[in-house]
């Protein structure tokens, strides 16, 4: 007579050595599989598995939890030792999921001041404000900002700013303002972008200005005039909230000298200004044909 075991390292059964005298009374198979259970922990279900004495389990696809984010499975409820996927399973285990806590959101409250020019600093006031990877005015990436505290921030008008909200975001998501950011601006067009005049005669062009946030009129003025050339405003000054448009007209000297001219047309409210530049062109008066002229009297 044999007996018939089992053997630990290669999982099979095996016939051992002779023995007489004995009698086969019943030969029992042992159930090999083993379970493997998922405790989500609060997230979404996951289905236990029954893997072969000695396998591996498959690893599930990872479980979701409103406002949370999975980062593994744990061996121990304590959630000390994550689970080695590539382990042999030899016994009925439970493993656990871990979750982390999502990071707060931040909250903009209000700012100082509410509206300002580019280049200008103001103080964001909210809350979570830690760790904080962007600063936006209306989607417009601030550069140079400061995290001062978790409810506080100051910050630089960027270039490219426009009005609306200020926005600060940080790993655990993004918090507008309520309220809209007014950058003051001033702009303005000059059609068309020159103008040609001949010695003694004149020209004109159309200024419109376009203001944002500008509180005071807008004076417009032109520099760089050449000798003999004068320039007149109608009107000078664009009143308050400073977007209109003015007729700018150029009087040229019987004695001013011909060729380019670039000349600078500036806008001004109180702290803000804008300008441009318009190229003018003096041009030479035709030659005159004195005998044609008095062929057309005689006839």
């Amino acid at each position: 007579m044999r007996l018939l075991t089992w053997d630990n390292n290669s999982h099979a059964m095996t016939w051992g050595s002779s023995y007489s005298g004995m009698k086969l009374i019943s030969v029992s198979i042992v159930n090999l599989g083993r379970t493997v259970t998922f405790d989500s922990n609060g997230g979404s279900p996951v289905a236990a598995q029954t893997v072969t004495y000695g396998d591996t389990v498959s690893k599930p696809t990872d479980p979701t939890k409103s406002g949370y984010t999975f980062t593994g499975w744990f061996s121990d409820a304590a959630l000390n030792t994550e689970y080695d996927f590539a382990a042999h399973v030899t016994a009925n285990i439970t493993l656990y999921a871990k979750w982390k806590t999502p990071l707060p959101k931040p909250t903009v409250t209000s700012f100082t001041p509410t509206s300002g020019i580019v280049g200008s600093t103001v103080t964001i006031t909210g809350t979570n404000f830690t760790g904080a990877t962007e600063v936006r005015f209306n989607d417009v990436q601030a550069i140079a900002y400061t995290v001062v505290s978790p409810t506080k921030i100051t910050v630089t008008v960027p270039s490219e700013a426009t009005s609306g909200p200020i926005s600060v975001v940080t790993p655990g998501g993004t918090g507008a303002s309520p309220d809209k950011f007014t950058v003051i601006s001033l702009k303005f067009t000059v059609s068309p972008p020159s103008v040609s005049l001949p010695p003694g005669g004149t020209g004109s062009v159309t200024v419109k200005t376009i203001a944002e946030g500008v509180i005071n009129a807008v004076t417009l003025s032109v520099s760089n005039l050449p000798p003999g050339v004068t320039a007149t405003f109608t009107p000078q000054t664009i009143p308050a909230p400073g977007s209109g448009q003015s007729i700018l007209t150029f009087t040229a000297a019987s004695s001013v000298v011909t060729g380019y001219y670039p000349v600078t047309v500036a806008a001004t409210s109180g702290t803000v200004s804008a300008k441009t530049q318009i190229d003018m062109i003096i041009t030479a008066l035709p030659d005159i044909d004195a005998s044609a002229i008095l062929q057309l009297l005689i006839d």
